[in-house]
């Protein structure tokens, strides 16, 4: 499969394109989930696979069927030809007709999925030809309904929700609106539908913004001074605090356990910087083997810490640092892979982006669910707490964001 499309598969991003249930040949890749089917021992065999395997319903996923010659491709068992359609449980028609197979006996539909059962199987049934008959197989997309609510601050404005705790209190930026300019956004704390709006005790207007919060509502975030300097800080047991490491010219912190552990980043050179850990007053630097540059983005209460990492490559991958063993973190079929939330259970929330696509996801036990927003183009999922709920923001207008709750997920 061509790498540009192979990466826009996942978490149905083909859906924004005008892919939407469009069929063709040649996209072949690793089934996520497959079966086969044959008609005898001597037969062609036919194989069906779904990516993702797991789906919000009304989104797309990516069917691929193949049919192989009973012993490969030559004189006697030539390249197989005809016609592959997709089928749901219901018998309706996923692709809006048939797909060819092309020269490697390979055919794709890019379908929408509107089932809202837990799981709908699909069926590749193959029309065969003059050399092979016809053939049938069977794939199961398991489906699942999140729940999404969009916030509503108060005299409206745009919400950016950037973290939620296991009390369910969410802190984020709020900007008054569409076109109100960095420095005149605050930072909020949503508790129930109530808003408060901290501000760092002498910061300059505006300018305090929150991106973690724990269970004690102890938060971190950024305030900028009167003379125009970005700094970081803590706040806890009802007091403010700046955090600083040692020599470093800048500091950003992204997020705090129930411990007041808190991670971040400080650069060591133009464009580079290194994660750090900070707990009982020390700071541990973290970077990631090999990168050029680190930033941790959360820490959960086990001390597992996420975050991100540049390779010399220029590639963007996320990465997983946990009892001193770092693990590269990145969504199948992307480009960048961005963690920013990771919950007790060890489920990871994040983004992943392509040249043309910026999606959510959740990753737990190995699998990556794409998560996106109704009818959005673009989704952004910041934060996740041991429930599943979920805190992001989605692209509602030609340049707005507007920030959502989503519960109910994979």
């Amino acid at each position: 499969m061509p790498p540009s499309l192979r990466r826009a598969t996942a978490g149905a991003a083909l859906a924004a394109t005008g892919w939407l249930a469009s069929c063709g040949g040649g996209h072949s890749s690793s089934p996520s989930q497959s079966s086969s089917g044959s008609s005898g021992s001597n037969a062609p065999t036919l194989s069906l696979a779904a990516s993702p395997s797991t789906t919000q319903t009304n989104e797309s996923v990516l069917l691929f069927a193949t049919v192989n010659p009973p012993t490969g491709t030559s004189s006697a068992n030539p390249a197989p030809t005809g016609e592959v359609t997709f089928t749901d449980e219901s018998g309706a028609n996923l692709c809006q007709g048939s797909a060819a197979l092309d020269a490697s006996g390979e055919a794709s539909c890019v379908a929408m999925i509107s089932s809202t059962a837990a799981s709908d199987t699909i069926t590749a049934s193959y029309t065969g030809d003059a050399n092979y008959p016809p053939l049938s197989a069977k794939t199961t997309v398991a489906l699942f309904v999140e729940n999404f609510a969009a916030l509503a601050p108060p005299d409206g404005g745009i919400v950016k929700p950037l973290a939620i705790n296991n009390a369910g209190m969410i802190a984020g930026i709020l900007s008054p609106s569409a076109s109100a300019t960095a420095s005149s956004s605050q930072a909020f704390i949503e508790t129930g539908g109530s808003y408060t709006f901290p501000n760092y005790p002498g910061a300059a207007p505006n300018s305090t913004n929150i991106v973690g919060i724990n269970d004690s509502g102890a938060f971190v975030g950024s305030y900028q001074s009167i003379s125009g300097t970005q700094f970081a800080f803590v706040y806890s047991g009802g007091s403010y605090a700046t955090i600083s490491y040692p020599g470093a010219p800048s500091t950003t912190v992204s997020g705090i356990n129930n411990s007041d552990t808190i991670v971040g980043a400080y650069y060591v050179a133009a464009g580079a910087q290194n994660g750090f850990i900070y707990s009982g007053g020390k700071y541990t630097s973290i970077s990631y083997p090999g990168a050029i540059s680190t930033s941790a983005s959360a820490i959960n209460n086990d001390g597992d810490v996420v975050g991100l990492y540049q390779t010399v490559l220029g590639e963007n991958l996320g990465f997983l640092y946990s009892g001193g063993t770092y693990t590269t973190i990145s969504a199948p079929y992307t480009a960048s892979t961005y963690p920013l939330g990771i919950n007790d259970n060890g489920e990871i929330v994040g983004i992943f982006i392509n040249a043309s696509y910026t999606f959510g996801f959740f990753y737990s036990k190995g699998a990556y669910t794409p998560l996106i927003y109704p009818n959005a183009t673009q989704t952004l999922i910041y934060g996740v707490n041991n429930s599943g709920t979920i805190v992001g923001a989605y692209l509602c207008g030609s340049a707005n964001s507007c920030g959502f709750v989503g519960t109910g997920g994979p």
